[in-house]
C-alpha cells in the first residue's frame, strides 16, 4: 500500500466534510466503520463521519488509520487538486460547494504546498 507523499503537517482540511468513498476492489470495506449510500446510479460505501462532519478516523494528531487508509485517502494530493483546475473553476467549485470554507481550505493548502503566492 503506497501513499502519495504530501507534507500535510497540521492541515487536515481534506478530512473534514468530505465523503471518502471506499473502493470495493482496493479497500477491505468491512474493516472500516462506514455508511452505505444509495445513489440513482450506484450504491457506494463511505467512511463514517462524526456529527461535525469530520472523518470518524480523524484524531487530534491526524489520521488514526494512516497505515491502512482507504485508497482515496492514500492517493489524494491537494497540490494536484489545486493544479487541476483553473482559477475560475476553483472559484466555481467553492461557490457551489455545500461547505465552501472546506473547499477553499483544501485549495489554499494545495496552493501553499505548491509554493504559489
Amino acid at each position: 500500500m503506497t501513499h502519495v507523499h504530501v507534507p500535510c503537517g497540521s492541515c487536515h482540511a481534506c478530512c473534514r466534510h468530505e465523503l471518502v468513498v471506499l473502493d470495493a476492489q482496493e479497500d477491505d470495506i468491512a474493516s472500516y466503520v462506514h455508511d452505505v449510500i444509495t445513489l440513482p446510479w450506484d450504491t457506494i460505501a463511505v467512511l463514517k463521519q462524526k456529527p461535525n462532519g469530520d472523518c470518524l478516523y480523524l484524531g487530534k494528531q491526524g489520521c488514526t488509520i494512516h497505515d491502512r487508509a482507504p485508497k482515496m485517502c492514500r492517493e489524494f494530493d491537494c497540490r494536484a487538486w489545486y493544479r487541476s483546475f483553473s482559477r475560475d473553476q476553483r472559484k466555481q467549485i467553492i461557490r457551489n460547494s455545500p461547505k465552501p470554507d472546506v473547499a477553499k481550505a483544501i485549495f489554499a493548502a494545495g496552493r501553499q504546498r505548491e509554493g504559489v503566492t
